[in-house]
């Protein structure tokens, strides 16, 4: 029978913080990655800890490429920071403590009074679109391809466009946009690896979380040897 008792040690947070989260809503994942990074700071009294992908790994119970996800999100909503510093391989963590930075929560979609407005008016047309979660889903992925390619980029149905978008912003954010060209190279590249068993998904959030400019096979951290930060950036990018 589990009896925790706050004089075997406790994680100080301000309540201001504690309270915010009570009407913030973190998706599951990604909130164990935000207690993990709590508790290994605040837990021991710190502001930042470094911590590596193989602790989020143990702590948490979520597999690899799930957790770099998971941090991949929270850092595009502002709700951690991570900081590389010296060119080495181990990062910083620390939570966003300015909670007024986080991404606004979106606005939840109710079905209710679009229906009771069709209902009230006997006359009213039915043509009508009322949201779906399927043409919901539709128009928002496609609101974001506009976004990030215009118009004219017609994404196979297998890639995954969050974390697409999320690659296409990195590489823009170390000054390597990808061309037109270099786009449809991504995409064969992808679709070669998917082929080799890696999800592509998680090839995706690979190269984000490394800043890579190229796309590769899913490293295997149970095997392969420490590298230094020399050769952290040995791979060839392929997209230039």
């Amino acid at each position: 029978m589990a009896s925790p008792q706050k004089e075997n040690g406790y994680t100080a947070i301000a309540n201001e913080i504690m309270e915010f989260l009570c009407h913030y809503r973190i998706p599951g994942e990604e909130r164990q990655i935000f207690d993990t990074i709590v508790r290994k700071t605040y837990g021991f009294n710190k502001c930042e800890d470094i911590i590596s992908l193989s602790q989020f790994v143990e702590a948490t119970g979520i597999k690899k490429p799930n957790v770099v996800g998971a941090i991949n999100s929270l850092l595009s909503k502002k709700i951690i920071v991570v900081i590389q510093k010296d060119n080495k391989a181990a990062k910083v963590y620390k939570i966003n403590k300015n909670y007024e930075q986080w991404k606004s929560l979106s606005k939840k979609i109710t079905l209710s009074k679009r229906i009771t407005s069709v209902i009230q008016t006997d006359n009213a047309s039915l043509s009508k679109r009322i949201p779906t979660k399927d043409n919901t889903t539709k128009d928002t992925i496609q609101k974001t391809i506009n976004k990030v390619h215009g118009n004219g980029f017609d994404p196979p149905e297998w890639l995954p466009m969050d974390e697409w978008v999320a690659y296409v912003e990195m590489r823009n954010k170390i000054k390597k946009p990808l061309t037109v060209k270099a786009k449809s190279l991504a995409v064969k590249k992808l679709l070669q690896l998917k082929s080799d068993g890696h999800l592509p998904e998680d090839v995706l959030n690979q190269s984000i979380f490394n800043s890579w400019q190229g796309l590769f096979p899913i490293r295997n951290t149970s095997t392969e040897k420490q590298s230094s930060a020399d050769d952290k950036f040995k791979f060839l990018d392929n997209l230039k």
